[in-house]
């Protein structure tokens, strides 16, 4: 057993060292590639050889349908309570942000006006999925079976850092690490209700929906 929770720990810090290898190689594509082998190709592999079962039954593990009124109930609360905290924190602190800043650096990333709608699709309907797939399917479920994995939000949040660190000055990007840690450990406690991905993982679509739009709107 601990030796499946070292391996674990160490495949929690893969999708930070996903998003330096993106930073560093200046290119979404690239970032994309080996987002998809991290969160979701190397999880299958390893549960696989870990429990000794079909890759099949590996894949299908996390996408269990469970407590589905539930699930339903949660997914619908998240959406609106998303879009409200995205909205009311763009109001408040829009005079605060450089969005200039924001758009050169994700064209140093070859994220501009022409390549926004193919990025924004990969980012509502890729990115949510990979994600809670990998951290609630995976991560957390694992790591829930031999004691609180709560705290593995915080890990959902460090990943993140790695790509916005140069888009905001000191305190806001302390305010945004906090603010993700806290949806981390929700979309935990999510799964913790519905023992499924699907209410965090529509949660998460309809949060990177809106910033989408919002990226398109004031940033491009």
């Amino acid at each position: 057993m601990k030796k499946r929770l070292i391996l674990l720990f160490i495949a929690a810090f893969l999708p930070t060292i996903a998003q330096i290898i993106a930073k560093l190689s200046g290119s979404y594509s690239i970032g994309l590639t080996t987002r998809i082998l991290v969160h979701f190709v190397i999880p299958v592999l390893a549960v696989s050889y870990v429990s000794k079962i079909s890759l099949k039954e590996s894949f299908l593990r996390p996408l269990h349908f469970k407590n589905k009124r539930k699930t339903i109930l949660l997914a619908f609360f998240g959406g609106i309570l998303s879009l409200i905290i995205i909205v009311v924190s763009l109001f408040i602190f829009m005079n605060l942000l450089d969005f200039n800043s924001i758009k050169e650096n994700l064209e140093k990333i070859n994220v501009t006006p022409s390549t926004y709608l193919y990025v924004a699709l990969i980012i509502i309907f890729v990115n949510p999925f990979l994600e809670e797939y990998f951290w609630r399917g995976f991560v957390f479920r694992v790591f829930d079976k031999y004691w609180k994995g709560y705290w593995t939000g915080i890990l959902f949040a460090l990943h993140h850092m790695i790509i916005i660190y140069q888009w905001f000055n000191w305190w806001q990007f302390l305010l945004i690490t906090i603010f993700l840690s806290l949806i981390g450990l929700l979309f935990n406690w999510m799964y913790k209700q519905t023992d499924s991905i699907y209410a965090s993982w529509f949660t998460h679509f309809i949060a990177d929906l809106i910033i989408v739009i919002i990226g398109w709107i004031y940033v491009f």
